[in-house]
């Protein structure tokens, strides 16, 4: 019952645009934003406060606050979650705690067969493992030669380390941010990851801050505390252009045709905007964001954020029973009131998303392939 009436607020005042929010249904943490890659794509390798990170007794206390608020799912990332040698322990402290629980990584320390089998041993719900194309390009968008193989060893760890302990999760997804420098190798990447046995592979657009981005944001934000780090400053010069986009889209309707004709054992989560949105520069005209309103972010620094865009916008520190405040605080307020006038949200995937889609993206709903799995009933 709790549920449907948490449901019920949320829904109801992200309607009537209220500067409240009802109960987070979802959570995002940031365990970490140390990383041992150095991707085109990405400024966390960059940022100089990574040092600055939640204690495992601090994370433990923000999942914690997470449960009483009402949190049923949590979305793990940094950073790279897993080089924090206590990670184990927070999975399953979240699904002891009765959470859907999902992680990204790299795949670099997971590669390890041992170290697959004990993430198996977490419980944990689904593994998102980062692929950016074939080798050689993977390679050179992280930065780190290896970093491929590592990615594909990781996939193949996990699954054989759950097959073994003859479990069904977590399941395991692999995730592509599209760029300039790899949208022509995407459907040899597609060829590449069939027959490993993953979930899905995720096909996504990459967001950056433009100078006009940041300048607006600090201007329309003006009244709340802003210290952007470089997170999404970078990547500019690899950008898809509008060239790139046409280029793209029959790409991606052979994929999602590979897919539809049984040619592929996952599922194709190509996101709509890379479809439906010409020009990244300019993205287009938003209306509403559910998400401000379903879930709750928290930094790797223990500060609840508006979301992962904007991780230096502190809405309140977690310390001392303060998520809660924040969530409904008065700065969370002003951001949920005045976020529509940010240009940096015009490009954001979630605003593409027609409510559905949306809302299934909030409470973490897996896309299940119905229709595969009702033609191999068919078959049997």
């Amino acid at each position: 019952m709790n549920k449907i009436l948490n449901l019920a607020s949320t829904l109801t005042k992200y309607f009537i645009k209220s500067p409240r929010a009802g109960a987070p249904l979802r959570g995002l943490l940031y365990v970490t934003n140390r990383c041992n890659m150095q991707c085109m794509s990405c400024g966390s390798w960059q940022r100089t406060d990574n040092h600055d990170e939640m204690t495992t007794e601090a994370i433990f206390d923000v999942i914690e606050q997470m449960r009483q608020i009402g949190v049923k799912v949590i979305y793990i990332f940094g950073g790279e979650p897993t080089l924090r040698s206590d990670i184990f322990d927070i999975i399953r402290l979240c699904k002891s705690s009765n959470m859907y629980t999902e992680m990204v990584t790299n795949g670099s320390i997971l590669h390890n067969l041992s170290k697959a089998e004990e993430l198996v041993d977490t419980g944990l719900d689904k593994l998102c493992v980062s692929m950016d194309g074939p080798e050689a390009i993977h390679d050179k968008i992280r930065g780190r030669s290896n970093s491929f193989r590592k990615a594909i060893e990781c996939i193949t760890s996990v699954i054989k380390a759950r097959d073994n302990n003859k479990r069904k999760l977590p399941l395991v997804e692999a995730a592509c941010t599209i760029s300039a420098l790899n949208y022509t190798y995407i459907e040899e990447l597609t060829e590449l990851l069939n027959g490993l046995g993953l979930f899905e592979v995720k096909i996504r657009h990459m967001g950056v801050f433009m100078p006009m981005d940041i300048e607006t944001m600090k201007h329309v934000m003006a009244p709340i505390d802003i210290d952007m780090p470089p997170l999404f400053s970078v990547g500019a010069d690899i950008l898809l252009t509008k060239e790139n986009i046409c280029e793209l889209r029959p790409i991606l309707r052979r994929i999602q045709h590979k897919y539809d004709t049984g040619l592929l054992d996952y599922v194709p989560h190509i996101e709509p905007p890379l479809y439906s949105v010409d020009d990244w520069n300019i993205g287009r005209d938003i209306s509403g964001c559910l998400h401000l309103w379903s879930q709750i972010c928290v930094n790797a620094k223990g500060q609840v954020i508006p979301c992962i865009w904007y991780d230096g916008i502190n809405m309140g520190d977690c310390s001392n029973q303060g998520l809660k405040k924040a969530w409904n605080g008065e700065k969370f307020q002003y951001f949920r009131t005045h976020y529509t006038r940010l240009t940096a949200c015009k490009k954001c995937c979630y605003f593409y998303l027609n409510f559905t889609e949306n809302f299934m993206r909030a409470l973490q709903i897996p896309n299940f392939p119905f229709k595969k799995l009702i033609t191999e009933r068919i078959k049997r």
